[in-house]
């Protein structure tokens, strides 16, 4: 999905942009608890996300000598991905942030939320004036540590108004009204984001003069 004049974020990036074959290698577990141990807050009644994050990362590396192998980026001499997919958005997030993360784990957490991202967007796939809708109507029902780990920002809202001035004037209710239950079904699907569905039902969210 390219939207001309956008901000980059609002293109579909390659496999190797969001970060899964970038990673040269992947930590084992003995090496992910190192980087864990320096950074674990204090014991209390609550966990912290990237405490819970932590423990289903761990979790996977031990999964995988469980099953005989081991966590890769590279698969091609053997080995896994590390798998992520038990994280929630908010926890994909801790781990995006570093703290207490390597580096590759944090590239890894991206390229996860990057994709629940892009199978929310996708039913807006090649309609430009539809996409940036979607992203506008998407971006106060997501968490602040969410969309910083995605770089959604302010600016990019502004560059996808100007995208909506580019292929029309105002937002109609039928327009929005299409673009709201669009995003409702694909946020039912597998995969997809998840969201604060109160917020995403906002019309003024959506409602501009581009």
């Amino acid at each position: 999905m390219q939207i001309s004049g956008a901000s980059p974020l609002l293109y579909r990036p390659s496999a190797k942009e969001r970060g899964v074959e970038v990673v040269k290698s992947l930590p084992q577990a003995a090496a992910s608890k190192q980087v864990s141990a320096a950074s674990d807050a204090p014991a209390g009644p609550t966990k912290t996300l990237a405490q819970t994050a932590r423990e289903k990362v761990d979790a996977d590396y031990a999964k995988a000598v469980k099953q005989g192998t081991r966590v890769v980026a590279d698969t091609a001499n053997g080995g896994r991905h590390l798998d992520l997919s038990s994280l929630s958005d908010e926890e994909l997030a801790a781990v995006a942030k570093g703290d207490g993360f390597s580096g590759d784990e944090s590239l890894t957490a991206k390229a996860e939320l990057a994709g629940r991202m892009w199978a929310t967007l996708e039913p807006f796939e090649g309609d430009p004036r539809a996409s940036a809708l979607a992203v506008r109507a998407l971006y106060p029902a997501m968490s602040p540590a969410v969309r910083e780990a995605l770089g959604w920002t302010e600016s990019m809202l502004q560059s996808g108004d100007a995208v909506i001035g580019n292929f029309g004037d105002r937002a109609t209710a039928a327009e929005q009204d299409s673009i709201l239950e669009r995003l409702r079904k694909s946020l039912d699907a597998a995969g997809a984001l998840t969201v604060d569905r109160s917020a995403l039902g906002r019309k003024s969210t959506i409602s501009l003069t581009a």
